[in-house]
């Protein structure tokens, strides 16, 4: 088992065969970052992974960190949600089965329902910052921040 990632919160333990191939559920999402790195740059007719060229080597290297860096910028700007795996579509789904009134299922009521614990306390103080509450728990406006082309 190796441990793929520079920074410790953000690292995975990517498990591997006798071969060196990278196996269990980690693996698809290390296979889904390098993969189109690898079509975009090692050429179709390498044979032999040990004979790739030191220069491809670095720079795939130098796009994975850009990458991870991008990453990290992106992950700064987003607001913590609570829904998961299930995601947006299958929660406004399970909201509108369970409203008398599949119609009040809003954008902003997937929202706030998204970036709320079960408790309904926002997830953090930026979510809180963002939803205008009135004293009884009503929603009076979301404020939205752009920044760089994305919603924050």
């Amino acid at each position: 088992m190796k441990t793929i990632a520079v920074e410790k919160q953000s690292r995975v333990d990517i498990v591997f065969n006798e071969y060196g191939q990278p196996i269990g559920d980690e693996s698809v999402g290390l296979a889904s970052f390098l993969g189109p790195l690898v079509r975009e740059f090692v050429p179709m007719n390498l044979e032999n992974w040990l004979k790739l060229p030191t220069r491809l080597k670095v720079v795939l290297w130098k796009s994975i960190q850009l990458k991870s860096e991008k990453y990290k910028a992106m992950k700064k700007k987003q607001l913590p949600q609570t829904c998961s795996r299930k995601g947006y579509a299958r929660l406004a789904e399970e909201m509108r089965k369970s409203s008398s009134d599949p119609s009040s299922v809003t954008r902003v009521a997937l929202w706030t329902k998204a970036h709320k614990r079960k408790d309904g306390q926002p997830m953090n103080s930026q979510v809180a910052e963002t939803l205008h509450c009135r004293s009884d728990g009503v929603i009076v406006k979301v404020v939205w921040k752009c920044s760089d082309d994305v919603m924050i």
